[in-house]
């Protein structure tokens, strides 16, 4: 946001018909839709191979070019990513998937390894409400009191899970949130009776 980084994640990405989804991409959209929504640049970087860095990928398809330099791009690319996003990676970077891996020149060798290690995943929009796992904003944390979780604002007003101001990564800590305070609630509630 605004040319700082100010999350990373690991994990599973799942590629859609309507673009790029799963935990990791549920995790980090809540970033990008806070900027969106204060008119501030953002961008989501991916690298698809996270457990190299630019220089190690690279001189890994060097090998691979020197040891077998009529296999395909996407055969070689194939080894690390599924095959379909070895296509689809080949072909951003301006590169035929059956290109053989002897035959590709340095700078698109390089603009390869690059969308391997650092590919922009370009963001047109969130989905919406009615596609929503997890919703942000509500009332402040500032204004309830965390061990009855009733209101400051509106003495005898509970409040609890989404109606409050958080929001969790996927994994199900939304349902632990809004498990663990009404369960403070209720009790609350319970010792007034």
């Amino acid at each position: 946001v605004s040319g700082k980084r100010i999350d990373r994640r690991t994990g599973s990405l799942l590629w859609t018909h309507f673009g790029v989804s799963g935990p990791v991409a549920m995790d980090a959209s809540r970033h990008w839709t806070m900027a969106r929504e204060l008119g501030q640049p953002a961008a989501i970087r991916c690298a698809l191979l996270p457990e190299m860095e630019f220089a190690g990928v690279e001189g890994w398809f060097v090998d691979r070019a020197s040891m077998q330099p009529k296999q395909s791009v996407a055969r070689v690319l194939g080894e690390k990513v599924p095959a379909r996003l070895a296509e689809a990676v080949a072909g951003y970077a301006g590169i035929k998937a059956a290109t053989m891996i002897g035959q590709v020149r340095k700078e698109d060798r390089r603009r390869l390894v690059h969308a391997l290690t650092d590919l922009e995943l370009p963001v047109l929009r969130d989905r919406g409400w009615n596609y929503a796992e997890v919703t942000a904003g509500g009332v402040p944390l500032g204004e309830v009191d965390s061990a009855t979780m009733e209101s400051r604002c509106s003495p005898g007003l509970y409040l609890v899970g989404e109606i409050l101001d958080v929001d969790g990564r996927i994994g199900g800590f939304n349902f632990q949130w809004a498990w663990s305070t009404g369960f403070v609630a209720g009790r609350a509630v319970g010792k007034l009776a």
